[in-house]
């Protein structure tokens, strides 16, 4: 199973399966997890452009969405607090036994799945309760690069 595909689920297990409150934050902890991959083994290799809330990856949506479909994370609408919608995303049932498998067995280990997931739990804890605009304030002064095509003003 390649590192990229399992990133996502291993974000949702991280923290005890604490839910990812968001798209943004989502796609934002994956950055920072592929910015402090760089350059190691344990690559994701998401291609991430300047869009509308900062770094953004279709592959990684894309990702999603197909572990969706496949019963390995659920995608939950909720209203937020400014009353518009956004996703709560949790690990199924299904997606812990994976990832379970994939933390434990031999075969699994060359991809470091474990030091990821310890890097996974240090970027969600910090970000999962953020709030928004500080979180996006943060992105920015890091990576200014990404802010070029921002609908967020500040």
């Amino acid at each position: 199973m390649k590192i990229r595909t399992v990133c996502p689920l291993l974000l949702a297990f991280a923290n005890s399966c604490s839910p990812i409150m968001g798209r943004t934050r989502f796609q934002k902890m994956i950055f920072l997890l592929q910015a402090k991959q760089a350059g190691t083994n344990a690559r994701t290799d998401f291609n991430f452009v300047p869009y509308d809330y900062g770094p953004y990856s279709k592959a990684l949506q894309l990702d999603v969405n197909r572990l969706i479909e496949h019963d390995l994370l659920e995608e939950e609408p909720t209203k937020g607090p400014s009353g518009k919608y956004m996703y709560r995303y949790r690990i199924t049932e299904k997606g812990k036994m994976l990832v379970d498998r994939l933390l434990t067995e031999p075969a699994y280990r060359e991809h470091q799945f474990e030091a990821i997931l310890r890097r996974l739990e240090e970027i969600k804890s910090d970000i999962n309760g953020k709030d928004l605009d500080a979180l996006l304030r943060e992105i920015y002064a890091r990576y200014p690069e990404y802010a070029q095509l921002s609908k967020y003003k500040f």
